[in-house]
């Protein structure tokens, strides 16, 4: 991690220092890193996109959208599959699910903002979830805001 300090000269030449910090994206950031999941779990993995950023051509089923990680998934069974996205620090979340296999062709195949499972669809909530069937050996893609 770099750390870079800019200067700023007020009106009447008092001087401050304000530290930068850059930092890195995600590494599956973009769609073409996308990380594997295993076929089958229950707990899937964790990630943090404080740092994501969104690509061009990239399908956003919301204007809202932005800090996209990416993750792949190749369902070992057929039957129907639910993924959530449990908000931590209530950062409001998107899920979306996909096949193909470039930004280009990606089919929608079930996207949601803002679901409580026990409720239906809550502006009040910043988790999402979906649910869909998948199909043995077929790839998904999951792109969470």
């Amino acid at each position: 991690m770099l750390k870079v300090f800019a200067t700023v000269d007020f009106f009447n030449n008092d001087m401050v220092e304000l530290p930068i910090e850059l930092v890195s994206p995600p590494p599956n950031d973009d769609f073409a890193n996308a990380i594997p999941l295993p076929p089958s779990s229950q707990n899937l993995t964790e990630g943090d996109n404080t740092y994501g950023s969104t690509e061009t051509d990239e399908p956003l089923f919301e204007e809202k959208i932005d800090n996209t990680l990416w993750y792949s998934w190749v369902p070992s069974q057929n039957g129907t599959a639910k993924i959530r996205v449990n908000s931590i620090n209530n950062w409001d979340t998107t899920l979306a699910i996909y096949t193909g296999t470039t930004l280009a062709n990606l089919v929608k195949v079930a996207t949601n903002d803002d679901k409580n499972e026990d409720k239906g669809n809550d502006s009040n909530s910043v988790s999402s979830a979906v649910e869909f069937e998948a199909i043995i050996n077929n790839r998904y893609y999951i792109q969470v805001g």
